[in-house]
């Protein structure tokens, strides 16, 4: 069998192709049997199956290779798809979380500038409401202030004419008691004219303002009061020079007679009654009606400690900046008086850091303390204090009485109390229960349990009383409550008065070396012959009464009266007057 499958081997090497399948099946049949060719196709099979096989292995084992690296792949792809789906997550989630916390901030923003806006258009509606508010307030003070301009002209004005009205009268009577006097027709003619154009203006003004007519009205009535002035010092000069001719003997006599209180009071205590004199009885019912004023007004005041113990230390507290005027300061001073009339108008004053007033109703116990209390402090500092800041109280004093003539009773009460010989008025021993109490009204001050103050304490306040008079009555300002016609009215009437040493000296100096310019201005020649007259008639008066303690005040007139008489004037006050205004 070897040799025929070597044979069949080297034949099917050595064989060349067959033309066709029919030769080479029969070489085939030749060479092998049936059983060997189908042994040999069974192997050829069993290995082509085998083959086929180990192809089919291979290829599974390869598709299977393929199949792992494929589904490797592919999960690498998808870990790498997750991995880039997680940061585009994250990038996206990054970014969305930055935009919103930007549209956030954006939003707070937006919200924070419309808040702002907001605030500032309603801090810019409280700017102008409050401007609004300002700017009504402003005109209602303006109105209010026009008011009481226009209520002051128009008090200055009914003062003017009650003034004139009053003089008039007066002149008019005397003249016709006075033999040799009479008014020249121009003149009562003028005076006539001016009386009944002053009414009809009195009229008019009660219904509408008309400040500048009212102004030159009033100042009309000046100019005629100062005529009757004029006429009135040439009646009561003559009525002087009658007087004092008369009493020359009776009032030296009378000084020889007095008596002092075992030296304590150095003083002439005349008991010459001038109530006969009838411009002294109208001087002494004046000031009765002001003391009737004050209790009335201190009854009421008193009222407020027991309604309302904390208001009074309020208004006491806004009053205490009184104090505080000088002569340096214009500016400091017009700003505290502005708080003053505020205070005394009603309306609101500042105290301490807290708003006081005393309302609207002026008959108010508040009220009437303010008035009461403002004047008295009033009248004590301007006659306490030195020469140069007399000027400052005395137009203070003048400046508060056109806001309210009140204050101008109660101040002249005040001050009359304080130096009587400005009434002029001479109080008697008999009409007082006590030492004291006649003490006291001649104007010395006493402590509680203590004694009078000393004598020339005494009589240099009496003569400080008589400069602050001097200076309200010579202030030049529109609708001053007192003119010159004062200062003669004290004079005509002073100088019938019996003679009080010392007393009288320091008075007559205190008010002729601050009124003393303004009468030699005011009245010229008449004021000439009255000083005159004072240096020949009443000065050896002066001389005769003088005691021990007054040798110096006396030294004083006599050098003014001198130094009058030599240069026909007398200086004005060392320190003039300070507007407040």
């Amino acid at each position: 069998d070897d040799g025929d499958d070597a044979a069949v081997a080297t034949n099917t090497v050595d064989v060349k192709p067959y033309r066709d399948m029919e030769l080479l099946l029969a070489h085939m049949q030749i060479d092998m049997s049936v059983s060997t060719v189908l042994a040999r196709i069974q192997q050829y099979q069993a290995a082509y199956v085998a083959r086929v096989a180990d192809i089919h292995a291979h290829t599974v084992a390869e598709l299977k290779s393929c199949i792992e690296a494929s589904n490797k792949q592919v999960e690498e792809q998808r870990i790498n798809q997750q991995l880039l789906d997680n940061k585009v997550h994250s990038v996206i989630a990054h970014h969305t979380d930055t935009l919103v916390v930007s549209k956030a901030q954006e939003a707070a923003d937006r919200k924070n500038n419309l808040l702002s806006e907001l605030c500032q258009q309603q801090q810019q509606e409280e700017e102008q409401q409050q401007q609004r508010q300002a700017a009504e307030l402003l005109q209602q003070q303006q109105d209010q202030l026009k008011q009481t301009e226009h209520q002051g002209l128009l008090n200055g004005l009914k003062e003017s004419y009650s003034q004139f009205s009053a003089a008039l009268d007066q002149v008019l009577r005397e003249v016709g008691e006075c033999d040799g006097l009479e008014l020249r027709p121009e003149t009562s003619s003028s005076l006539n004219e001016t009386l009944q154009l002053s009414t009809e203006v009195l009229r008019s003004a009660e219904h509408q303002q008309q400040p500048q007519l009212i102004q030159d009205t009033t100042n009309r009535l000046h100019q005629g009061i100062t005529v009757l002035n004029y006429v009135k010092g040439i009646i009561d000069t003559k009525k002087t020079q009658v007087d004092l001719s008369s009493s020359t003997t009776t009032a030296a006599n009378s000084t020889e007679s007095a008596t002092t209180e075992t030296g304590s009071v150095p003083l002439s205590l005349a008991r010459d009654n001038p109530s006969t004199d009838a411009s002294l009885a109208e001087a002494l019912e004046n000031f009765k009606k002001l003391s009737e004023i004050h209790k009335s007004v201190s009854d009421i005041s008193q009222k407020l400690a027991s309604q309302n113990n904390e208001m009074r230390t309020q208004l006491s507290r806004a009053m205490s900046i009184v104090n505080q005027f000088n002569n340096d300061s214009d500016a400091s001073n017009r700003q505290k008086l502005h708080q003053l009339i505020n205070l005394v108008s009603g309306q609101l004053c500042e105290a301490g850091g807290v708003q006081v007033s005393t309302g609207a109703d002026k008959q108010s116990p508040a009220a009437m303390f303010v008035r009461e209390q403002l004047s008295s402090k009033l009248i004590a500092l301007a006659h306490d204090k030195q020469v140069n800041s007399q000027a400052v109280y005395s137009s203070l004093m003048l400046r508060l009485w056109q806001v309210d003539p009140l204050i101008q009773h109660l101040c002249l009460y005040h001050l009359y109390k304080t130096c009587p010989y400005l009434v002029p008025c001479l109080p008697f021993r008999e009409d007082y229960g006590s030492e004291e109490e006649y003490h006291r009204a001649l104007g010395y001050r006493h402590k509680d349990g203590e004694k009078r103050e000393p004598l020339d304490s005494y009589i240099k306040r009496m003569g400080s009383a008589a400069q602050l008079y001097g200076r309200l009555v010579s202030v030049q300002m529109p609708n001053s409550p007192l003119g010159e016609q004062h200062s003669w009215n004290l004079l005509s009437r002073l100088l019938v008065l019996p003679v009080q040493s010392a007393v009288t000296c320091s008075v007559l100096h205190g008010f002729f070396s601050t009124a003393g310019a303004m009468m030699g201005k005011t009245y010229g020649q008449q004021f000439r012959k009255l000083m005159v007259l004072i240096q020949e008639k009443f000065l050896p008066l002066l001389q005769e009464v003088t005691k021990e303690g007054g040798e110096a005040d006396l030294a004083s007139i006599k050098t003014l009266l001198e130094n009058y008489c030599q240069t026909g004037t007398v200086p004005p006050p060392i320190e003039g007057y300070r507007a407040l205004l």
